[in-house]
């Protein structure tokens, strides 16, 4: 083809036919503008269609990545509830100056037990090393920095608050207090009147009682976003997906 072109084009030249020449030269720089600006528009598009392909990617990654969270989230969520209501019930119990029944032998063992949320930052870290802006979706990029720099931060905090330091001194205090120990299940006191009036215990239990409140409410709200981000992360990759 491009021997074809050039044999015309030196005919005409030889031929002195200038005018076609000049028709047909303009003709072919039409004809090679067309092809450079399809061939960017084919570049373009590959680019953008790789754009695509890595962003699903990283969708995908965070969605597993949350999903693997909000398991955690709910598993710590049910555990302070229930650290709560023991401890409510043993304040309740002290307060009332109520006597001892094999009742509260669940709350003994259940009051002080923490659990440890541990959530997983290899998606977001991903995210980060490839440019938070892959997300194409602005709010949900915002929601889900949100999510990982300040909800999970808040949590994490809490959770240092309520440190190891608390958790050997109540376990010291199981040891020299308690019986028939069954690790979150139940402990029977040797003398409930002795610890009925022991103020240190009380005041123990008292700010155990408020960690889980904040715990409580931090897992909470952690709950409702993660679930609000799953749906969104599915949503959008549908979208992508079918773009």
């Amino acid at each position: 083809m491009i021997k074809f072109f050039r044999k015309f084009r030196q005919r005409m030249l030889l031929e002195n036919k200038m005018g076609k020449y000049l028709l047909y030269a303009s003709g072919e720089i039409i004809l090679v503008v067309i092809g450079i600006l399809i061939a960017l528009q084919l570049n373009n598009w590959k680019e953008k269609n790789n754009e695509k392909i890595l962003e699903i990617s990283t969708l995908s990654e965070l969605k597993s990545s949350f999903r693997e969270d909000l398991n955690d989230i709910n598993f710590n969520l049910n555990f302070n509830k229930k650290g709560l209501y023991a401890c409510e019930q043993l304040i309740s119990a002290f307060d009332q100056g109520l006597p001892y029944h094999d009742s509260l032998d669940r709350h003994f063992g259940q009051f002080y037990i923490i659990s440890v949320f541990v959530n997983n930052t290899g998606a977001y870290e991903t995210l980060k090393s490839r440019g938070l802006d892959i997300i194409s979706n602005d709010s949900l990029r915002r929601q889900v920095q949100l999510m990982y720099d300040i909800i999970y931060s808040e949590i994490l905090e809490n959770q240092r608050n309520f440190n190891y330091i608390d958790l050997e001194q109540n376990k010291i205090f199981m040891i020299e207090n308690m019986t028939n120990w069954k690790l979150f299940e139940s402990a029977k006191p040797r003398s409930f009147d002795e610890i009925s009036k022991d103020t240190v215990f009380h005041s123990r239990l008292a700010y155990t009682a408020q960690v889980r409140n904040v715990s409580i409410s931090r897992y909470s709200r952690a709950k409702k976003e993660c679930e609000s981000i799953l749906n969104r992360l599915e949503l959008e990759i549908e979208r992508l997906s079918n773009w």
